[in-house]
């Protein structure tokens, strides 16, 4: 049931935006299944957070190179600007940031954009002063650490771009060595505050808030709901 139900809600989510009023629309309605759906869409994006976080931790590649993807700009703007420059740069090869989003990561950009949205509509419902709680400012700060970290993700891409648009005009001077930075994947060679290194410790603080989010669905388990809320008591009593 619970796997003919995960199957079939994208199509009651189609239903829900489009024919609101519709019998297959109201199902999502129930308690339940609002309940069902909400732990779903949370257990979905910690399990993007996952497969985000081991692909981040394979995103360096020896193959992909700026002379192997790249040999008319390693060759005539790279070279001549070591040479001509006297700056050692990356030595004679480097390996390249990524230059485009992965599947994992378009999908997270649409659900942290659903999540938004759906922040956004719950204060405009309820106002700002009911909306006001700890679990409610629990997910504020995790979109803003998302929307910030997904930010600086996108506009490294951005000037890594610009950068290989730069370098492949001719001639190149020396006034464009800074852009060969922003192509280079060496973390050895980044500054302290390289945006990679901001938005990877950004990522690290979402990803803790969201697990902690868990803490949502242990109240509907028979053992850790009781204790969650006996604890919740005790910690009010002892305040």
């Amino acid at each position: 049931m619970l796997l003919l139900f995960i199957v079939s809600y994208p199509a009651l989510v189609f239903l829900h935006i489009c024919y609101p009023d519709s019998k297959g629309a109201k199902i999502l309605q129930f308690p339940v299944i609002k309940f069902s759906c909400h732990a779903i869409s949370l257990l979905t994006l910690l399990l993007l957070i996952v497969v985000s976080t081991i692909e981040s931790s394979h995103s360096v590649s020896k193959s992909r190179t700026l002379r192997s993807e790249y040999s008319r700009v390693h060759n005539n703007s790279y070279l001549k600007l070591r040479r001509e420059c006297n700056y050692e740069l990356f030595g004679d090869d480097f390996p390249l940031r990524p230059s485009s989003p992965s599947v994992t990561d378009i999908l997270i950009t649409l659900w942290i954009t659903g999540l938004v949205y759906q922040e956004c509509n719950q204060i405009f419902t309820n106002g700002i002063l009911e909306h006001l709680s700890i679990y409610n400012f629990l997910d504020f700060s995790l979109l803003s650490a998302y929307v910030a970290t997904l930010s600086l993700r996108y506009w490294t891409m951005l000037k890594f771009h610009d950068a290989l648009d730069t370098l492949q005009k001719t001639p190149v001077t020396c006034n464009d060595v800074e852009q060969v930075y922003w192509l280079n994947t060496d973390r050895l060679r980044w500054s302290q505050d390289d945006p990679i290194n901001v938005l990877e410790g950004l990522f690290a603080i979402a990803n803790i808030i969201s697990f902690f989010r868990i803490s949502y669905l242990l109240p509907a388990n028979e053992i850790l709901g009781p204790l969650q809320i006996s604890l919740g008591r005790m910690i009010k009593v002892s305040h």
